[in-house]
């Protein structure tokens, strides 16, 4: 089915529709207006075409560092797109900004390195999308964009990076969470099944752009807390999770079980755990104890924040012994 569908598009008929199509898309105009788009139910079937590939790659040096820019032949702004079906199609490095998406279906579709910026996602469906390393709503001054009513279905959300997006009424199953950076996104009733390994949840953006020339737009991503309201990851398997920058965990629900830690006074308790390793711990577990505190489990990016939630399956040192002691002595300490 797959290879038909994109076969369709490489036929001499097929190839003059997708210029046709990507032509009226760059304009900003309806895809209603071309002849011979078909439907697949009540959706203009956009299934397997190939609507952006990479077009520029600059590499920018300074220093010893270096950073790669990549763009795409799609170039979208103040599009809206309602009841379309882009699964299996081919999106990737494009550039998305102040678009309206609706009712949309996103299947295996492919959509490494997109830039996406404040566009909004209404009763979207995402089921084995490959997002790996895509901008997931950059902010246009107080505008960040916005996924409501969407599933998350085995996702790639891998190394992708979010800035402070409204994120309701969501569901994300199984999705590859490796280094996701949801930054400030504001999360609301939504629900995480499945693995979520090393995701990174703050409680308000650190990444946005705060202005433009250092004159127009300017806010204060502060301004646009991620208050986690009612966020559940019961079903989840937590690992490496990163809860930090003043996050509210009070209305979350968490996994039960011996491996998670839910810490409701955080001061306190690490307070009191680093002053046991600091007076009774001694050469080696002493340097690796004040080290996991004060650089992981209760650095500058967490002293601000009431709660946090930890799991007990990773600490780095590779060595179960320690690991145990440690985190015994947090569970000993705990605090309300």
């Amino acid at each position: 089915m797959k290879s038909q569908l994109v076969n369709r598009w490489k036929t001499e008929s097929g190839v003059l529709l997708a210029q046709q199509i990507r032509k009226t898309l760059m304009a900003g105009e309806p895809l209603e207006k071309i002849d011979g788009i078909e439907k697949n139910g009540y959706r203009l079937d956009l299934r397997g075409i190939t609507l952006s590939e990479l077009e520029d790659e600059q590499t920018i040096k300074a220093g010893e560092h270096q950073a790669i820019f990549k763009a795409g032949i799609l170039k979208l702004k103040n599009n809206v797109f309602d009841a379309i079906d882009f699964s299996f199609s081919t999106i990737s490095y494009a550039q998305i900004q102040k678009c309206k998406f609706s009712n949309c279906v996103f299947e295996s579709v492919i959509a490494k390195e997109l830039e996406i910026s404040a566009s909004d996602f209404i009763d979207c469906v995402f089921k084995k999308v490959n997002f790996y390393c895509s901008f997931m709503n950059k902010n246009i001054g107080s505008n960040s964009g916005s996924y409501v009513n969407c599933t998350f279905d085995e996702a790639n959300l891998t190394e992708t990076s979010f800035r402070f997006p409204t994120i309701k009424n969501c569901v994300f199953k199984n999705c590859k969470l490796s280094a996701t950076n949801f930054d400030g996104s504001r999360f609301d009733n939504c629900k995480f099944i499945g693995k979520v390994d090393s995701p990174l949840f703050k409680g308000y953006s650190v990444y946005a752009v705060k202005s433009i020339l250092w004159i127009f737009n300017r806010i204060d991503p502060k301004m646009y807390p991620n208050k986690m309201l009612n966020v559940d990851f019961s079903e989840a398997e937590m690992k490496g999770v990163s809860f930090s920058h003043g996050i509210d965990l009070t209305t979350c629900i968490f996994p039960k079980g011996d491996q998670y830690i839910f810490i409701k006074n955080l001061n306190g308790t690490m307070t009191n755990v680093r002053e046991t390793i600091a007076t009774e711990w001694e050469d080696d577990e002493q340097e690796r104890g004040l080290r996991l505190i004060d650089n992981l489990f209760y650095d500058k990016r967490k002293q601000d924040q009431q709660m946090d939630f930890i799991d007990t399956l990773f600490t780095g040192n590779y060595d179960p012994e320690f690991d145990k002691i440690f985190f015994d002595l947090i569970k000993n300490n705990l605090r309300d």
